[in-house]
Protein backbone atom coordinates (compact mmCIF):
# COMPACT_ATOMS: atom_id res chain seq x y z
CA UNK A 1 0.00 0.00 0.00
CA UNK A 2 1.15 3.26 -0.77
CA UNK A 3 0.37 6.40 1.87
CA UNK A 4 -1.04 8.86 1.82
CA UNK A 5 -2.70 9.44 -1.49
CA UNK A 6 -2.38 13.87 -2.25
CA UNK A 7 -4.57 15.06 -4.66
CA UNK A 8 -5.44 18.79 -6.00
CA UNK A 9 -7.07 18.08 -9.07
CA UNK A 10 -10.95 17.27 -9.49
CA UNK A 11 -10.88 13.27 -8.68
CA UNK A 12 -13.81 10.93 -7.98
CA UNK A 13 -13.50 9.77 -4.20
CA UNK A 14 -14.32 6.35 -4.95
CA UNK A 15 -11.69 5.79 -7.88
CA UNK A 16 -9.12 7.33 -5.64
CA UNK A 17 -10.15 5.20 -2.74
CA UNK A 18 -9.72 1.87 -5.23
CA UNK A 19 -6.27 2.73 -5.13
CA UNK A 20 -5.02 4.13 -1.96
CA UNK A 21 -3.41 2.61 1.22
CA UNK A 22 -4.11 3.76 4.20
CA UNK A 23 -5.19 7.67 4.28
CA UNK A 24 -5.99 10.53 1.59
CA UNK A 25 -5.55 13.99 1.92
CA UNK A 26 -8.02 16.64 0.05
CA UNK A 27 -5.50 19.20 -1.06
CA UNK A 28 -6.77 22.24 -3.04
CA UNK A 29 -3.93 24.88 -2.13
CA UNK A 30 -5.01 27.28 -4.62
CA UNK A 31 -8.96 26.75 -3.77
CA UNK A 32 -9.52 26.45 -0.42
CA UNK A 33 -13.41 27.09 -0.76
CA UNK A 34 -13.15 24.46 -2.92
CA UNK A 35 -11.41 22.06 -0.51
CA UNK A 36 -14.04 23.07 2.02
CA UNK A 37 -17.04 22.79 -0.23
CA UNK A 38 -15.66 19.04 -1.04
CA UNK A 39 -14.78 17.91 2.18
CA UNK A 40 -18.06 16.36 3.58
CA UNK A 41 -18.48 14.60 0.63
CA UNK A 42 -15.01 13.15 0.66
CA UNK A 43 -15.29 12.53 4.60
CA UNK A 44 -18.89 10.59 3.91
CA UNK A 45 -16.77 8.58 1.21
CA UNK A 46 -13.83 8.09 3.31
CA UNK A 47 -15.49 6.84 6.34
CA UNK A 48 -17.24 3.59 5.36
CA UNK A 49 -13.53 2.31 4.01
CA UNK A 50 -12.65 2.84 7.35
CA UNK A 51 -9.89 5.18 5.57
CA UNK A 52 -8.99 8.59 7.36
CA UNK A 53 -9.48 11.50 5.67
CA UNK A 54 -7.28 15.22 6.31
CA UNK A 55 -7.53 18.05 5.09
CA UNK A 56 -4.81 20.52 3.63
CA UNK A 57 -3.88 22.65 6.16
CA UNK A 58 -7.63 23.50 7.21
CA UNK A 59 -8.06 22.99 10.60
CA UNK A 60 -11.78 24.90 11.42
CA UNK A 61 -13.10 22.66 8.59
CA UNK A 62 -11.43 19.26 9.82
CA UNK A 63 -12.83 20.10 13.49
CA UNK A 64 -16.30 20.22 12.01
CA UNK A 65 -16.57 16.78 10.64
CA UNK A 66 -16.33 14.40 12.73
CA UNK A 67 -13.12 11.69 12.11
CA UNK A 68 -11.21 14.62 9.29
CA UNK A 69 -7.82 15.51 10.71
CA UNK A 70 -5.83 17.63 9.10
CA UNK A 71 -1.90 17.98 7.25
CA UNK A 72 -0.51 20.88 8.11
CA UNK A 73 1.60 22.87 5.79
CA UNK A 74 5.42 23.66 7.48
CA UNK A 75 5.20 26.92 7.62
CA UNK A 76 1.76 26.42 9.69
CA UNK A 77 3.93 23.45 11.81
CA UNK A 78 6.18 26.23 12.49
CA UNK A 79 3.42 28.65 13.90
CA UNK A 80 2.20 26.24 16.24
CA UNK A 81 2.69 25.74 19.98
CA UNK A 82 0.50 22.77 20.77
CA UNK A 83 -0.99 20.16 18.82
CA UNK A 84 -4.64 21.67 16.72
CA UNK A 85 -6.53 19.04 16.92
CA UNK A 86 -7.64 16.69 20.00
CA UNK A 87 -5.81 13.47 20.12
CA UNK A 88 -7.72 11.17 18.03
CA UNK A 89 -8.09 12.95 15.12
CA UNK A 90 -5.01 12.77 12.89
CA UNK A 91 -2.81 16.19 12.59
CA UNK A 92 0.34 15.66 10.03
CA UNK A 93 2.81 18.18 9.03
CA UNK A 94 4.70 18.92 6.08
CA UNK A 95 8.57 19.16 6.56
CA UNK A 96 11.61 20.03 4.50
CA UNK A 97 14.39 19.47 6.95
CA UNK A 98 15.34 18.02 10.58
CA UNK A 99 14.36 20.85 12.55
CA UNK A 100 10.64 21.13 11.27
CA UNK A 101 10.33 17.62 11.33
CA UNK A 102 11.58 17.66 14.97
CA UNK A 103 8.65 21.06 15.90
CA UNK A 104 6.01 18.51 14.27
CA UNK A 105 7.00 15.90 16.69
CA UNK A 106 7.44 18.23 19.58
CA UNK A 107 3.55 19.76 19.14
CA UNK A 108 2.51 15.66 19.03
CA UNK A 109 1.57 15.46 14.93
CA UNK A 110 0.90 12.04 14.70
CA UNK A 111 3.00 12.06 11.39
CA UNK A 112 4.98 13.27 8.90
CA UNK A 113 5.45 13.97 5.63
CA UNK A 114 9.43 14.47 4.41
CA UNK A 115 11.12 16.15 1.32
CA UNK A 116 11.70 16.44 -1.24
CA UNK A 117 13.57 13.22 -1.30
CA UNK A 118 14.34 12.95 -5.20
CA UNK A 119 14.45 15.64 -7.73
CA UNK A 120 10.67 16.57 -8.78
CA UNK A 121 8.64 18.23 -11.58
CA UNK A 122 6.88 20.67 -9.20
CA UNK A 123 9.29 21.67 -7.46
CA UNK A 124 12.39 21.97 -10.02
CA UNK A 125 14.18 24.31 -7.92
CA UNK A 126 14.47 22.34 -4.72
CA UNK A 127 17.41 20.85 -3.61
CA UNK A 128 17.08 16.85 -3.20
CA UNK A 129 17.44 15.33 0.66
CA UNK A 130 18.60 12.30 -0.63
CA UNK A 131 18.08 8.81 1.36
CA UNK A 132 21.30 9.44 3.88
CA UNK A 133 19.79 12.44 4.88
CA UNK A 134 16.50 11.60 4.81
CA UNK A 135 17.37 8.50 6.95
CA UNK A 136 19.49 10.20 9.14
CA UNK A 137 16.32 13.20 10.17
CA UNK A 138 13.64 10.09 10.28
CA UNK A 139 16.07 8.69 13.08
CA UNK A 140 15.85 12.06 15.07
CA UNK A 141 12.61 11.89 16.15
CA UNK A 142 9.66 9.59 17.07
CA UNK A 143 6.66 9.83 14.44
CA UNK A 144 5.86 7.77 11.32
CA UNK A 145 7.58 9.82 8.55
CA UNK A 146 6.48 9.29 4.80
CA UNK A 147 9.05 9.99 2.08
CA UNK A 148 7.69 12.57 -0.87
CA UNK A 149 9.10 14.26 -3.74
CA UNK A 150 10.18 12.35 -7.08
CA UNK A 151 8.81 9.00 -5.80
CA UNK A 152 6.06 6.76 -6.81
CA UNK A 153 5.13 3.04 -5.68
CA UNK A 154 8.53 1.50 -6.83
CA UNK A 155 9.83 3.45 -4.36
CA UNK A 156 8.22 1.80 -1.68
CA UNK A 157 10.90 -1.00 -0.60
CA UNK A 158 13.96 1.73 -0.86
CA UNK A 159 11.89 4.32 1.63
CA UNK A 160 10.95 1.81 4.27
CA UNK A 161 14.58 0.54 4.12
CA UNK A 162 15.56 4.17 5.10
CA UNK A 163 12.92 4.66 7.79
CA UNK A 164 9.78 5.49 6.00
CA UNK A 165 6.68 4.33 6.70
CA UNK A 166 5.56 4.86 3.31
CA UNK A 167 5.50 7.34 0.38
CA UNK A 168 3.73 9.90 -0.68
CA UNK A 169 3.06 11.70 -3.68
CA UNK A 170 0.61 13.07 -6.70
CA UNK A 171 2.41 12.83 -10.16
CA UNK A 172 4.42 9.79 -9.06
CA UNK A 173 1.35 7.58 -8.94
CA UNK A 174 -0.82 9.24 -11.93
CA UNK A 175 -2.74 11.29 -10.38
CA UNK A 176 -1.35 14.84 -12.18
Amino acid sequence: PVDPAETDKTVDPQRLLAQVGRMVQLRLPARPDAQRDRAPAWAAACAPAGIPLVLNDDVATAASLPGVGVHLREASVRGMGARPLPWGRLVGASCHDAESLRHAWSIGCDYATLSPVAPTASHPDATPLGWVAFARMVASVGIPVYALGGLGPQDLEIARLHGAWGVAGISGFGWD
